[in-house]
């Protein structure tokens, strides 16, 4: 109503929801129209986000300015800098400031845009994330205008997404959460992370005063506003919730596992790339979806591998010198006819946008090739021959199989997700363990199935059981998979 709003001044131009005949609003300022307001023309088929949302340059601008001039004073008082130059510097920066201001608006509205498809199918999961906002930052679903749990198990049943003024309460109450998290952790002080602070100001600028950065006094601000805008505006919404409920563990180490992912395989470049790619959109949409997938499956697994005292650096290093030899050729990955397919379907989705910088290497290709770096770093192996038996024992002891099956489960609420990813989890580490198996024997994939004959004719007897049930429900998956975890090949020798 007028009165719910209190500004009576534009009483008479105010008007209801339904009868807006434009498709797309942009709020260029605070309060042009309600949240109630914006929920009811979302629901009607229009586009708008949230003033907050559309006119954030203006705060980040702001942000920038600040920062800056307290740098430009460091460096006066440390005499490299004198007050005329100063004037002069500030305002050479203003185009630069531009474009990272609205790179980061663009990253942010990118994050809405895939969030709309992606919270379709996993609401269960936004509304957990909204039962931690709401316990850790006090947030009001009334006050907010957001859906009460009934009414998002009524979305949920009617294959319903979250508005995108929905989605963008989220997304700000997210970003909060996660630098109140972070601030109780030592992510800031570490080396690889606090590099970020770069971004934060023009090149020209870091170039001339990058021994003054630590020394800023809002650096470990800046580090985790930063470091919270990328892992929020990249993996998404709820990834970090995600994954602290699924490992048990802190903030600080989910951070840690997204920022050695994203440094190991261009992650954020790689969906700047999609964005910019002469693709179809839908292609580029489900490309999005693929290399966030990705990004959780990853992380996930350096949690699992490294726990809660993974170093980002630690990372790097074990894996850095194989993954660039396994990624110049991600086809030989993998030989599931299934993937293959894909894979060939997507490329030539991109064909036109293809580049010897970055080809769209996108989900499941990325992942086989932490896995066989992890393989490479266990074993001693050169890359090539860690893959080779890899992707041998994933064709012949049809564990690819599993894997197709496992991903194609239905995530219908939040414990069957789970369960399915811990499931994909034992599978890799099962396949994983088998190859250093062949390779610390230091066999051939034929005769190390030869030797243990008795093992690998028990076990396609099981996968055999699993075909001709024609069950591949997750408890079927579970047990076959359970049976896999427990059989005992011959150990290395």
């Amino acid at each position: 109503s007028h009165d719910s709003v209190g500004d009576r001044a534009n009483d008479g131009l105010r008007i209801d929801a339904p009868n807006l005949r434009a498709k797309v609003i942009g709020e260029g300022g605070n309060l042009g129209v309600t949240q109630l307001g914006r929920i009811e023309y979302a629901a009607s088929g229009g586009l708008v986000n949230a003033d907050f949302i559309d006119n954030a340059a203006g705060v980040d601008c702001s942000d920038h300015e600040v920062n800056l001039k307290i740098l430009l004073t460091q460096a006066l008082a440390a005499g490299l800098l004198n007050s005329t130059d100063r004037d002069a510097t500030l305002l050479a920066q203003e185009a630069e400031i531009a474009r990272i201001v609205l790179a980061n608006n663009f990253i942010q509205a990118r994050c809405l845009a895939i969030a709309t498809t992606h919270a379709k199918g996993r609401i269960d999961e936004y509304n957990r994330l909204v039962l931690r906002l709401e316990t850790q930052l006090g947030f009001d679903r009334a006050e907010a205008g957001f859906p009460t749990e009934e009414q998002l198990l009524e979305r949920a049943s009617a294959q319903q997404s979250l508005l995108l003024p929905e989605l963008s309460t989220l997304l700000g109450n997210a970003k909060i959460l996660l630098k109140a998290q972070l601030t109780d952790t030592r992510i800031a002080a570490n080396d690889v992370v606090s590099a970020v602070i770069d971004r934060e100001f023009p090149s020209q600028i870091v170039q001339q005063y990058r021994q003054l950065l630590p020394e800023h006094r809002l650096s470990e601000q800046i580090v985790i506003t930063l470091v919270a805008n990328e892992v929020v505006g990249c993996a998404g919404l709820t990834f970090v919730d995600r994954l602290m409920e699924f490992s048990g563990l802190d903030a600080g180490a989910v951070v840690s596992a997204y920022w050695a992912c994203a440094r190991l395989f261009s992650y954020p470049e790689r969906l700047a790339w999609i964005d910019q790619a002469d693709a179809p959109v839908s292609a580029r949409e489900e490309a999005n979806l693929a290399l966030i997938r990705f990004c959780r499956r990853a992380s996930r697994w350096l949690l699992r591998l490294f726990g809660n005292e993974i170093d980002v650096q630690t990372v790097i290093e074990r894996y850095d010198a194989a993954l660039p030899v396994l990624l110049a050729d991600p086809a030989a990955l993998f030989l599931n006819p299934h993937q293959r397919r894909t894979y060939t379907e997507r490329r030539a989705e991109f064909s036109g946008a293809t580049t010897a910088v970055m080809a769209p290497e996108l989900g499941f290709e990325l992942f086989n090739a932490l896995a066989v770096a992890e393989v490479a770093a266990r074993s001693g192996a050169a890359p090539a021959k860690a893959g080779q038996i890899y992707r041998s024992l994933g064709a012949t002891m049809e564990i690819d199989d599993l894997v197709d099956h496992l991903a194609n489960q239905p995530a219908t609420n939040h414990w069957r997700s789970m369960e399915r990813d811990a499931l994909l989890d034992d599978l890799c580490e099962k396949q994983v363990e088998l190859a250093c198996n062949v390779l610390l024997d230091d066999q051939e994939i034929e005769s190390w199935l030869e030797q243990n004959g008795s093992w690998v004719a028990h076990w396609r007897q099981i996968m055999h059981n699993l075909a001709i049930t024609e069950d591949s429900e997750l408890a079927a998956l579970s047990m076959t998979i359970r049976k896999l975890t427990d059989l005992k090949p011959a150990p290395a020798t």
